[in-house]
């Protein structure tokens, strides 16, 4: 795979577009040190060190670390290699109905189905049960097992169709929440966290 050093944001480019992403060194600059990732200060959050980088090469914002761990599907750092202290996330529903609109309007048209054919088989079956009772009565019994036959195959095709359908859309969003879960960082006792100022003098 190509590998591209991130010189803004590092979701810029991610998997979908067969790239690697990776981000570039940290640099201190005449403010103090920066993220290696977004290169921005710690005025917007705390720099912490999670691996063993030495100096301004290992500071990372969190949320930075988090959110490039979850585009690159990493769980170590580029340089010294050493594996992150992470735990992933699944995604909520919430998420989902957004980030997948594709296997959303799938899920609504077999809902619409759903709707749609459930009074359908509810009708056809009455119906058959109906004819069925009417010819037992005339001791047509031949024909009122028929009825009755096919009573049985229209709902259980019914239940099979709307099982398996509920059994796809499920395993579908079981599966994009864990191929699309975030990564969260698991604070540990060897974190540090770096002083700005110590660091500058």
């Amino acid at each position: 795979k190509h590998i591209s050093v991130v010189s803004g944001h590092p979701w810029t480019c991610g998997p979908s577009s067969g790239e690697q992403v990776v981000p570039g060194p940290s640099l201190a600059s005449s403010s103090g040190p920066i993220c290696r990732i977004c290169h921005e200060g710690d005025h917007s959050a705390p720099l912490t060190s999670y691996c063993s980088c030495a100096g301004t090469m290992g500071l990372l914002h969190s949320r930075c670390l988090e959110r490039w761990l979850s585009i690159s599907h990493a769980d170590s750092c580029e340089l010294c290699h050493e594996r992150f202290p992470t735990s992933r996330v699944r995604r909520t529903l919430a998420e989902w109905y957004r980030e997948a609109p594709q296997q959303r309007r799938a899920l609504c048209a077999d809902l619409i189905c759903f709707v749609l054919l459930s009074p359908i088989a509810g009708m056809g079956l009455e119906l058959c049960v109906q004819g069925a009772t009417s010819q037992a009565t005339t001791r047509q019994i031949m024909q009122a097992g028929s009825l009755i036959a096919l009573s049985v195959l229209l709902i259980m095709a019914f239940v099979v169709w709307s099982y398996f359908t509920a059994r796809y859309h499920c395993r579908s969003i079981r599966t994009w929440r864990e191929d699309n879960a975030k990564v969260v960082l698991v604070p540990r006792r060897d974190d540090v966290r770096v002083d700005v100022e110590a660091t500058l003098s």
